[in-house]
């Protein structure tokens, strides 16, 4: 049994949640090991910093001129060249991790622009059936004149009185046959029979579609101004008020205000509910 489209359409946007979900939870990941290196480069950099301090002292205190053998008393990795080192690959690691999330927001846009375009795709199956209401009402019209022309050719037999009420009768006829209440009915939800409350109508899937489109746009732009307004700052002489700056965004990334899960959790639960009736059915 072939899926109809607009079920398609849910499935497919249940696909894009959950892709979003992905690499949502990747670029909390990002933000936490951001956390962790600029923390070590701080650490790091004090103590490069004190080992300098420590040795200048040292050196001012002597009265000769014999260069100090302090550091090579040192361990290697605590030396002040490996230390210039590890802070300049923990900085390129901070580069790289920062790229990682700028393009995480690009793999974001893409995901809103699929839903988009699933968006276009249900709000045309729903537009035709506007324009398939016009196409009835206008096909009865040419009916109108052809009942006409056979009443004008009749000879008027009968008084002018019982030719009024004639029409009248006519009149009422013509509005019954022309709103096609059935086909608006079947868009709805009608939960008058058990099997309809597992049916997803048209309408109703097309407002799905249209709340999730919003939420993620809004949290799009959310996150958006979490990165560019100016809130991810990373200043070298100041990395205390640097990393407090990075944990209140990255507290701020993983709370997803806009986005409601009840809403996703429904469209997969109806989702899942459809496939079990139809697969029952197919069973018959």
């Amino acid at each position: 049994m072939s899926t109809p489209n607009h079920i398609t359409h849910l499935i497919r946007i249940d696909h894009l949640c959950k892709d979003w979900c992905s690499k949502h939870s990747r670029s909390c990941a990002y933000f936490s090991s951001l956390l962790n290196i600029l923390t070590q480069r701080k650490d790091t950099s004090n103590f490069l910093f004190s080992s300098n301090n420590a040795n200048s002292s040292k050196n001012l205190s002597c009265t000769n001129f014999i260069p100090s053998s302090s550091h090579k008393n040192l361990p290697f990795a605590l030396q002040p060249q490996s230390l210039s080192l590890l802070i300049y690959k923990q900085s390129h690691e901070i580069e790289e991790i920062l790229t990682a999330i700028h393009s995480t927001l690009e793999e974001f846009e893409e995901i809103i622009n699929l839903m988009n375009g699933i968006l276009n795709q249900s709000n045309k199956l729903v537009n035709p059936n506007q324009v398939f209401l016009s196409t009835n009402t206008s096909s009865s019209s040419p009916e109108s004149p052809k009942n006409t022309n056979s009443i004008s050719s009749t000879p008027p037999t009968t008084p002018t009185k019982s030719s009024k009420k004639k029409k009248s009768k006519q009149s009422p006829k013509k509005s019954k046959s022309t709103p096609p209440k059935k086909q608006i009915i079947n868009l709805f939800d009608n939960f008058d029979n058990p099997v309809d409350i597992a049916d997803i109508p048209i309408i109703t899937s097309n407002y799905y579609i249209v709340r999730i489109v919003e939420m993620y746009e809004k949290e799009l732009c959310y996150k958006k101004n979490l990165i560019f307004g100016g809130c991810l700052k990373i200043d070298h002489n100041d990395e205390e008020n640097g990393i407090n700056n990075i944990k209140l965004i990255s507290e701020r990334w993983a709370v997803q205000p806009y986005l409601l899960f009840e809403v996703e959790e429904e469209i997969f639960d109806r989702i899942k509910i459809w496939k079990r009736v139809k697969e029952f059915e197919a069973m018959k």
